[in-house]
């Protein structure tokens, strides 16, 4: 896909922008927010989600939610093997589901996620080492993520590694260890 110069130039201050804020030490808040700012702009959503993955425990841990009335930060889901998991926790790759069918076979919760108009959605696996800890998940509209550049997408996915190992410790673990005892609904 190509891209215009403005369209490179808006990219390149929002790249720097949240670099700045992870350089500054800036609360990890407000890197989510910006985080989600610049997805609107660049790839615009009706919901941005980022979550903690680990491996070994095969727990997620919602980390931010631009929509915590619905999605609420700070809960764990146990994972289970499915596409969603295989595609993008597994083999780390970008998995675009573009309309309410595809939305119906990735999620169980399809019809809560229809109810809020989040009938495409972009799932970003966040790597370090070769090793997926994390996604970010934005919504939207039917087929608002069919042509998405896959390239920035994984860009902004890289800058917020540190910021996921951040919130994840902050909140009392690391990427090693969650407390399973609070395992429930994420």
């Amino acid at each position: 896909m190509a891209t215009s110069s403005s369209q490179n130039s808006c990219t390149l201050k929002s790249v720097q922008r949240l670099a700045a804020l992870m350089q500054d030490n800036e609360s990890t808040e407000s890197f989510w927010l910006a985080l989600s700012d610049t997805l609107d702009k660049t790839f615009s959503h009706t919901s941005c989600t980022v979550l903690s993955y680990n491996c070994d425990s095969r727990l997620l841990l919602r980390l931010y939610s631009s929509r915590p009335d619905v999605h609420r930060p700070g809960g764990y889901k146990q994972v289970t093997s499915s596409h969603w998991s295989r595609t993008v926790l597994d083999e780390g790759r970008i998995l675009i589901g573009s309309n309410r069918e595809d939305i119906k076979a990735y999620f169980a919760e399809y019809e809560d996620l229809w109810a809020n108009g989040w009938e495409s959605i972009l799932n970003i696996p966040v790597k370090r080492d070769g090793k997926t800890i994390g996604t970010i998940n934005i919504m939207n509209a039917s087929g608002a993520y069919d042509n998405a550049d896959h390239a920035t997408a994984i860009l902004f996915a890289q800058l917020t590694v540190a910021a996921i190992e951040r919130a994840t410790e902050r909140e009392g673990t690391s990427l090693t260890e969650f407390n399973q005892t609070e395992v429930g609904i994420v």
